[in-house]
């Protein structure tokens, strides 16, 4: 197998980021992105600070990755979610699961937090833009994918869902379950969005 620079080969190199990115969506999770060092992910991970450079030029660019690996796992999961159960029913639960999915991983959602904004104040624009744009484009795809015909616009769909996965950031001052919540909300207004 031919070795990259530092003697690392490509399938090496890949099983290291692939440890990152995991343990920093663990550090991310606990401790936000200000209090998640480098230092101490290449410690858990069991690398060197120059290794960790080798596979990422900055802290950024490794939450940049594992933001959209955690995007692309959450992508999946809803695609195979609405294959499986191709209606308006099983498009709603589909998002219902994805609003645990957020829950287990808050800083998906939290993206007004301090802690957010202090990573997206450290990315270019256009990484910005692309996340959010991916979003939004991934749901009119699904829409499109299970042969939905909307009663509203596109953005006014995306927006509904938007706000009522915003519940997460409110959970804590709600009287009554959270979940419970979100699910009634959405199974009463999905007929309003969706013929």
């Amino acid at each position: 197998m031919a070795k990259g620079p530092k003697g690392f080969s490509e399938l090496e190199k890949s099983v290291i980021k692939e440890k990152l990115r995991l343990e920093c969506e663990r550090s991310w999770a606990v401790y936000g992105y200000k209090k998640t060092n480098v230092g101490e992910l290449c410690e858990k991970v069991g690398i060197s600070v120059g290794t960790f450079y080798m596979c990422y030029n900055s802290k950024e660019a490794l939450f940049v990755e594992t933001v959209e690996a955690l995007q692309n796992n959450l992508k999946a999961f809803m695609q195979e979610m609405i294959s499986k159960e191709p209606t308006k029913q099983g498009f709603a639960n589909a998002i219902k699961l994805l609003y645990q999915e957020y829950e287990k991983n808050s800083f998906l959602y939290s993206v007004n937090s301090p802690d957010f904004l202090a990573f997206l104040n450290k990315l270019p624009q256009e990484s910005v833009s692309k996340l959010k744009f991916d979003n939004e484009n991934f749901f009119h795809e699904n829409i499109k994918s299970v042969g939905l015909n909307l009663l509203v616009s596109e953005e006014q769909a995306f927006s509904v869902i938007s706000a009522l996965l915003s519940i997460l950031n409110v959970k804590e001052q709600l009287s009554y379950n959270h979940v419970e919540v979100f699910n009634f909300m959405l199974d009463n207004i999905i007929d309003e969005i969706f013929e």
